[in-house]
């Protein structure tokens, strides 16, 4: 009886630690820095520079870099596959059975997720490459400005974007919930 309730009690501190997560995104151009974090146990960051896309991922104690299109060799030969099937049969299409969510449905709970993000830092830059749409944004972006949000219009032609956010999985799944399951779909 004690096991079970061992048992019983590490699932339930493996639970709440797993709630009680954070995850931060950060996206900043200016460094060329893209990266998800899930603290304490690791991260994820996408590496882009010099005509390459890489990443680097280390869970815990482990971790990896690499490539993700690693450059290929030449070949001599190209190899054209075959468009359809070696029998001859086709693909049966997927059956109507399962019931989709209402794209309204769908929109308020990414609505609910996206409320559920606390950022902790947005800078922004825009740059549209004409002078003339730069003018026309200008007011708009001063407007937003005034509301205390740091972004501007780049006459220079360097756009950049820094947003850092970050979001804790019970603050999810409570949005989710809350959206999909608790409220009715409308009709």
């Amino acid at each position: 009886m004690i096991v079970v309730w061992i048992v019983i009690g590490v699932l339930a501190f493996l639970l709440i630690g797993i709630a009680l997560l954070k995850v931060r995104v950060i996206i900043d151009t200016l460094a060329e820095r893209y990266e998800v974090r899930v603290r304490p146990i690791g991260h994820a960051e996408l590496l882009v520079g010099d005509g390459t896309v890489g990443y680097r991922w280390w869970i815990l104690f482990f971790g990896r870099t690499g490539q993700f299109f690693p450059p290929e060799p030449p070949s001599d030969h190209t190899e054209v596959k075959d468009q359809h099937a070696p029998d001859g049969t086709t693909r049966q299409r997927r059956s109507k059975d399962r019931r989709r969510p209402s794209r309204e449905r769908l929109w308020r709970m990414g609505r609910a997720i996206l409320r559920s993000l606390h950022v902790n830092e947005f800078r922004s830059r825009i740059d549209t490459g004409s002078s003339a749409w730069n003018a026309v944004l200008f007011p708009l972006i001063a407007w937003w400005r005034s509301r205390g949000h740091d972004v501007g219009v780049s006459w220079v032609g360097a756009p950049y974007l820094v947003l850092d956010m970050e979001n804790s999985v019970h603050r999810v799944a409570g949005a989710f919930f809350h959206e999909y399951l608790l409220k009715p779909p409308r009709t």
